[in-house]
């Protein structure tokens, strides 16, 4: 099955290794896969080329990929139509199946109010993209209910993932007390092999978050930011100290990024600055 890996879907070396352990797993009758690995190392592509190995061996004909929101959904059947034509998919929103697909994506909710639909050999593959945010019994629930091959597929440095993850997928250590992914590609790999861009540290100190505010009589702390209390000029300021940062770089050139919020909410606010000062990205 390893010469079944298609390096157009996903051809970098460690893509491939996660692939093999997988393929080598499933061969020793192991039915459950954790893998860690960093955002921006192509953890969609690498899935897709296990999916494809799995279907062109015969070991899985019918593919279940939860996701953590619909607009990862989205994102995901794009990919699955740009690589698998051959297989055709679905985003499930919300009643029953519109049609026979090889692969369904849809949210842990959505999934989770519709088992009555599947049988419990409905699927012979989940696949779970960021699995440790999901509500855990929904998640436990969903996992347990079909007799398939398990993966999931986490960002998250392994450190950060809680227990439960790790035994879900059969991945805690008792002797050791600890979680041990089944294929790990961390954020220093990712630098060091050329395949991530390095990282500088700028701080940006706004008086509020060093000192922390007052307002209404009540002291707020510089950690209650966005927790407790919101600060929309503070929000704004940040987005134009990242944009004069941005502007200092050599080459010239717009680069990808990843912007991380307390909230949702803080989330929103960031992006409605960071339309204002970008326009052009039209949003």
């Amino acid at each position: 099955s390893v010469e079944l890996i298609s390096p157009d879907i996903a051809g970098r070396a460690y893509q491939i290794q996660a692939i093999r352990t997988v393929l080598e797993g499933i061969e020793a009758n192991r039915r459950k896969f954790l893998l860690v690995m960093a955002t921006g190392t192509g953890n969609t592509r690498m899935c897709l080329s296990l999916v494809d190995v799995l279907m062109r061996a015969r070991w899985g004909q019918r593919v279940l990929f939860l996701v953590d929101r619909i607009e990862l959904g989205k994102q995901a059947q794009e990919t699955f139509n740009d690589y698998l034509k051959e297989y055709p998919s679905e985003l499930l929103y919300g009643g029953r199946l519109k049609r026979e697909s090889s692969i369904i994506i849809g949210t842990l909710p959505t999934i989770y109010s519709q088992l009555q639909n599947f049988t419990s050999g409905y699927f012979d593959l989940v696949i779970s993209d960021e699995a440790h945010r999901s509500i855990y019994h929904l998640y436990k629930s969903v996992l347990t209910y079909f007799d398939a091959i398990k993966i999931g597929l986490t960002a998250t440095p392994s450190m950060y993932i809680d227990r439960n993850t790790y035994q879900l997928f059969d991945c805690w250590d008792e002797k050791e007390q600890k979680g041990r992914p089944t294929f790990k590609y961390g954020l220093r790999e990712g630098i060091k092999e050329g395949f991530l861009a390095g990282y500088d540290i700028i701080r940006i100190d706004t008086k509020v978050s060093l000192e922390g505010i007052k307002y209404e009589e009540e002291d707020y702390h510089p950690e209650d930011l966005e927790r407790v209390i919101n600060v929309p000029a503070r929000n704004k300021q940040i987005v134009r100290a990242y944009k004069e940062e941005e502007e200092k770089r050599q080459p010239k050139k717009h680069r990808k990024a990843i912007i991380f919020a307390v909230t949702q909410k803080h989330a929103g606010q960031l992006t409605y600055y960071f339309n204002q000062e970008y326009p052009e990205f039209k949003g």
